[in-house]
């Protein structure tokens, strides 16, 4: 088996043997809750290191990458830094990238292991749902609902 097939094998086996992942902080400003950065690794690093796997999300050329690595025969994903497009960090004060950085740290995490969250929309807690626009015939038209 070629090691990309062997990485994503692993990776699925990973993805059935995670529980779906605990909100257990508050956001005061939306009154709601979510998992933080430290209860998703709590939750997933014990998984992924039983496979022999590893994530790492190092910052390059000001963007948040996310891999998954397979410590097993040192098989590392194709990488290179100048066609991998990572998620850019905007902000430019110290404490609103950390925070951006955590922000997308958690969800490149819960993405790239498909996790399973009770409610990983934002739109359910504030007042920026999606607006569709009418498609002529097809009775399509409104806010999202879910």
């Amino acid at each position: 088996m070629n090691p990309k097939a062997e990485l994503s094998v692993k990776i699925a086996k990973v993805i059935s043997e995670v529980q779906k992942v605990r909100k257990d902080k508050t956001n005061p400003f939306y009154k709601s809750n979510y998992a933080n950065i430290e209860s998703i690794l709590g939750q997933i690093k014990p998984i992924l290191e039983k496979n022999n796997l590893y994530v790492s999300q190092p910052i390059i050329n000001n963007s948040l990458h996310t891999f998954i690595m397979d410590l097993e025969g040192n098989k590392y994903p194709d990488y290179d830094p100048e066609k991998t497009e990572g998620i850019n960090i905007t902000h430019s004060d110290p404490q609103k990238k950390g925070a951006e950085i955590t922000f997308y740290r958690r969800y490149s995490i819960v993405s790239i292991l498909s996790l399973e969250q009770e409610d990983d929309d934002a739109n359910s807690v504030t007042s920026n749902k999606p607006k569709y626009p009418q498609i002529k015939g097809a009775g399509i038209q409104g806010e999202a609902t879910w």
